[in-house]
């Protein structure tokens, strides 16, 4: 009896001890829920507007007649992402160096100046050979003497140099000279140069067979033309 009356006495001491355990518990989550305030959701002025369809903008760069279009904007977005491919200039296997005319009529081919490699526009309108003021340095060209020239755009200034030696379809031609121009867009492939080349022209195909008068290249032992 003792026993039962022992074990009766430590339960309720247990349960109690429980309780109050619970009880604390139970004072701390509710104090620290009561700190914690759930944000408030706005469902009026805080909407964002609704998405608002822009027109699309397009920059026409081949000078096509885009107005003429019966979908213009289908037509244009389609043309952004389908660029011309163009064939580039290729020497063939008899020696041969082909060159494909561009969309704007003129023929361009990858060459050098004084081994700097330089893409020129064909233009046997032009009596020399012309550099961008901005390739010269790099191309090796050191000083040019100073002239006025009268051009399609009125006297201009220009530096003239010679010297130099242009490579074309792996041929090269020395002495040759180089109007530096300072507002030249493109490098321009002369008529001293073409003169030298046997060209053809076929359905808006130019090949340069061979030289008709090659200068020979010196170079001295540090590698310059001489």
């Amino acid at each position: 009896m003792l026993i039962a009356k022992i074990v009766k006495t430590s339960a309720r001491h247990l349960f109690a001890l429980i309780g109050f355990s619970l009880l604390l518990v139970g004072n701390s989550l509710a104090a620290g829920v009561s700190n914690f305030v759930l944000p408030q959701l706005s469902l009026d002025s805080q909407a964002l507007p609704p998405p608002i369809d822009k027109p699309i903008s397009f920059v026409a760069y081949d000078g096509a007649s885009w107005g003429q279009s019966q979908n213009l904007t289908k037509d244009l977005s389609e043309a952004a992402s389908h660029p011309r491919i163009h064939r580039s200039a290729k020497l063939m296997p008899n020696g041969d160096y082909v060159v494909q005319v561009s969309p704007d009529g003129h023929y361009y081919l990858s060459g050098e100046v004084n081994g700097f490699p330089v893409r020129f526009m064909v233009d046997s309108g032009a009596a020399t050979s012309s550099l961008p003021m901005r390739l010269a340095l790099d191309a090796g060209i050191r000083v040019g003497i100073s002239k006025r020239v009268n051009t399609a755009d009125g006297l201009i200034n220009i530096g003239e140099t010679s010297g130099n030696v242009i490579t074309i379809g792996g041929r090269s031609i020395a002495n040759a000279h180089i109007m530096v121009i300072d507002k030249l867009e493109t490098a321009l492939l002369g008529a001293e140069i073409l003169n030298m080349l046997d060209l053809s022209y076929s359905k808006g195909v130019m090949t340069i067979k061979a030289f008709k008068n090659q200068i020979p290249i010196a170079v001295d032992a540090l590698g310059n033309y001489q």
